[in-house]
């Protein structure tokens, strides 16, 4: 393995590593409260904080949405 790959992987890694951080930093006051008002929070901080750290690359994203959509556009199964 290459070390410009394993510096990327290492990057990726502490990026979302700082991202479950942030995270953690947001729940913890939350700790008291229902599970319906921290997994939301929770889920929000993390993925505002790997969109701000830029842990995924744009095209990630692009990726991510498209099948999001594609998922929620297809019909339910009978």
């Amino acid at each position: 393995m290459t070390t410009m790959l394993v510096l990327k992987r290492l990057a990726a890694l502490t990026a979302v590593m700082m991202a479950g951080l942030v995270m953690g930093v947001v729940l913890y006051p939350l700790s008291r409260f229902s599970i319906f008002i921290s997994l939301p929070a929770g889920g929000l901080a993390y993925l505002a904080a790997i969109y701000l750290i830029r842990a995924i690359d744009p095209e990630e994203w692009r990726l991510a949405r498209q099948g999001l959509l594609s998922r929620l556009r297809r019909s339910p199964a009978a």
